[in-house]
C-alpha cells in the first residue's frame, strides 16, 4: 500500500510540473504577442510595392505563355512600365481571395 501511495504522489508532482510549465509559457505567450507595434509606410513604399507585385505578375504570365506556346526553355522576361497590368478589382482578385 506504501508504494501506491508514492507513486500518486509522484503522479501530482508530475502533473504539478507539466502544470506550472505550461502556465508559465501561457504568460510568456501572452506577453510576447500582446505587445501593440507602430508601423509607418509612406506612399512611396506602397507605390513600389504595388508597381513590384504588378511587375511580378506580368512576368509570370508571360512565363507561362511561353510554356504554353511550346517554348523548351522558357526564361524570365524583363517587363516594361508601360506593359504591366492595370490595378483593378479583377487584377487583385488573380492574386488570391480577397
Amino acid at each position: 500500500m506504501m508504494v501506491r501511495i508514492k507513486k500518486t504522489i509522484f503522479e501530482y508532482k508530475s502533473f504539478f510540473y507539466l502544470y506550472f510549465a505550461f502556465l508559465v509559457i501561457a504568460g510568456l505567450a501572452l506577453v510576447i504577442f500582446s505587445k501593440e507595434e507602430t508601423f509607418t509606410v509612406e506612399d512611396k513604399e506602397v507605390e513600389e510595392t504595388l508597381t513590384h507585385v504588378r511587375r511580378q505578375r506580368a512576368q509570370i504570365d508571360a512565363y507561362e505563355q511561353q510554356k504554353k506556346d511550346g517554348v523548351e526553355q522558357p526564361q524570365m522576361p524583363e517587363v516594361k512600365d508601360e506593359d504591366l497590368p492595370e490595378l483593378t478589382d479583377e487584377f487583385v482578385k488573380t492574386l488570391g481571395d480577397f
